[in-house]
């Protein structure tokens, strides 16, 4: 099972690699003003077989946006905060250049400064993952 298990998480780390997006998301403000952050993973893709088992492997939503103007139909695989985390965890060793790397270490350092000044409180968002105490 782990030969096949390590060709697909290959095959993910390369797909994400080329089409894969990595960014940061706010949410809307909070009544106090603050706005949350979190880290987002996406692909998009014409054909939903690829997507689809990127959600399989890592969890996550696909949703389908149909096309106007001729363009194409556009499936999209989205995974945020912690399984955002597992996901590139999963993928990272597998990866060849360091262009995806280095959108994740920017990412997790825009969050970490977000989150610089804001006490955890039990109404916050859950930051353990990215080592923000």
């Amino acid at each position: 099972m782990a030969r096949h298990q390590n060709r697909y998480l290959a095959w993910a780390a390369g797909f994400f690699e080329g089409e894969g997006c990595v960014s940061t998301k706010l949410n809307a403000p909070r009544a106090d003003g603050f706005q949350t952050m979190y880290l987002r993973l996406s692909v998009s893709q014409t054909e939903p077989v690829q997507v689809k088992k990127l959600q399989e492997m890592f969890g996550g939503a696909v949703s389908f946006r149909e096309s106007d103007r001729g363009h194409r139909d556009v499936w999209t695989w989205v995974v945020q905060n912690d399984a955002a985390l597992d996901a590139m965890e999963w993928m990272a060793p597998y990866f060849i250049g360091e262009t995806k790397w280095d959108a994740y270490m920017a990412a997790i350092q825009r969050i970490s400064d977000h989150y610089k000044d804001e006490p955890l409180s039990k109404s916050s968002h859950n930051r353990s993952w990215m080592g923000v105490s």
